[in-house]
């Protein structure tokens, strides 16, 4: 896919790198480190200086020569992160802090987060208005809405500052995905937990009880299967041995033993009367 510079008028097309939706816009990351976005503007959630909605992909000036290298969406709110510079910006609707410059103020330009400044940042993931940081040693920040405790950070109330997630000191996380108002994360160990909103099951873990700290999902522990990503978001799955599925009621596992029966682990975990069998699949890997 390509998009035509119509700001710049050189006639120019770049290759999309990298695209992100949120609730009701959408930003791309382009050839050459440039970052266009289009969609609602209310908020500032476009990055350019106004609340005017977009209906063209139109690039953001303000990080020209920033050298972006990602872009995630949250519902109403942007960041986006250069790898040489270290550098995480946000911008967009600023309620319950998720943009984590210590305010609840709407930015309407993208504004570097001070306190992750300098930190080697691998993967950036946002929820409806909170936001996680991975960094490259599996440490994650986590800053904004944590009504369900979906910060993982111990507590329910909301941080405008990112905060380091309290995760066992002998996991590092290699990956973040998060939910509406819960979190998954996968380490190194090929361990998934979670944490945040509980009431539909999401969590994994058999009941629908919120977490305000990060939980082992048993039924995916290194002892049953492994998981190599996640997914919570309605997309099409990513690749991988197994996944959380979208609709957030049930898990795939891969069929090692290449009988199509579920693991006892698995049944166990999944009992809930909430959760019709027919929900519940099992995919074999090659």
């Amino acid at each position: 896919m390509e998009v035509e510079e119509a700001t710049r008028n050189d006639g120019q097309r770049r290759k999309v790198l990298l695209i992100s939706a949120g609730a009701s816009h959408t930003v791309a990351l382009v050839a050459g480190n440039l970052v266009c976005s289009w969609g609602r503007g209310e908020d500032g959630q476009l990055g350019h200086g106004d609340a005017e909605d977009r209906p063209m992909p139109t690039f953001v000036s303000a990080l020209d020569g920033c050298e972006i290298t990602s872009v995630i969406c949250g519902a109403d709110h942007t960041t986006a992160y250069s790898d040489s510079r270290l550098v995480v910006y946000s911008w967009g609707w600023g309620d319950f802090g998720r943009l984590g410059h210590g305010n609840s103020s709407d930015l309407f330009i993208p504004h570097a987060i001070k306190t992750l400044q300098g930190l080697q940042i691998k993967q950036i993931a946002c929820g409806d208005s909170h936001c996680l940081a991975v960094t490259i040693n599996g440490e994650v920040q986590s800053w904004g809405r944590n009504q369900n405790g979906q910060l993982g950070v111990g507590d329910n109330i909301d941080h405008s500052f990112p905060q380091r997630v309290k995760l066992p000191a002998e996991e590092e996380v290699v990956q973040v995905s998060c939910g509406w108002r819960h979190t998954v994360a996968i380490t190194g160990k090929s361990n998934v937990f979670s944490w945040g909103r509980g009431t539909s099951g999401q969590l994994g873990h058999g009941d629908i009880l919120d977490r305000n700290m990060p939980v082992l999902i048993e039924a995916l522990s290194v002892d049953g299967s492994a998981c190599e990503q996640i997914q919570t978001s309605k997309t099409t799955v990513l690749s991988g041995s197994s996944w959380i599925s979208p609709s957030e009621r049930y898990a795939v596992v891969p069929d090692e033993t290449g009988t199509g029966q579920f693991s006892a682990a698995l049944e166990s975990s999944v009992g809930d009367a909430s959760v019709p069998d027919g929900d519940i699949k099992r995919v074999r890997t090659e």
